[in-house]
């Protein structure tokens, strides 16, 4: 399976230097530590423990933009601050050592909101909601909707989920990958780049 990581230097020099890449807690934005760790555990679950105790996802891409253009495209912005440098490194894994997941999707686990399979289930969810008198900041403290939420999120991974009223067809899709680590003899490529 080939995929894409988009790396900072240090990250490149200590793959280079010691054959493996690996992230830690110390990696993750402060303010997304529960989504990071909500991936983690269904990293665990779904592909297996890491190799170290404190072990969190390599992020990678497998489909940037959709299955005719996976590779990302350095012309555009986002991947790091304007004006940093980093690399584009093309890897080959092992499927069995990869969850991926629907890119877009995954902002609704970053932000702490339901996904709703469909536009009826998410009427249905919000009359519900509207008749408990539940707003949308109380539904993480309310343990049967937050445990309603979080299952939700579990549609990040249902790449062939098809709501054609809100996403784009399956293979137009941005597909995210996680790992527990890169090595060095899984590397095609590294392409430094300037971020925009």
């Amino acid at each position: 399976m080939k995929l894409w990581t988009i790396q900072r230097p240090p990250a490149w020099d200590e793959l280079r230097t010691t054959g493996i890449l690996r992230a830690t807690a110390k990696h993750v934005n402060p303010d997304f530590e529960d989504a990071y760790a909500w991936m983690r555990a269904q990293m665990v679950t779904r592909i297996g423990p890491p190799p170290e105790p404190d072990g969190y996802p390599v992020w990678a891409w497998y489909w940037y933009y959709g299955k005719r253009k996976p590779r990302p495209d350095l012309r555009y912005c986002g991947y790091l601050g304007k004006g940093d440098v980093g690399l584009r490194i093309e890897i080959e894994c092992d499927p069995s050592d990869v969850l991926l997941s629907d890119f877009i999707d995954w902002h609704a686990v970053l932000n702490n909101r339901r996904l709703a399979a469909s536009p009826s289930d998410d009427d249905a969810f919000s009359a519900e909601m509207q008749a408990r008198g539940i707003d949308y900041s109380s539904r993480l403290v309310v343990p049967d909707v937050a445990a309603r939420v979080r299952k939700s999120w579990e549609l990040v991974f249902d790449l062939q989920w098809d709501v054609p009223e809100w996403k784009p067809p399956p293979d137009e899709r941005y597909v995210q990958a996680t790992m527990w680590e890169v090595r060095m003899d899984q590397v095609r490529d590294a392409t430094l780049f300037v971020s925009r």
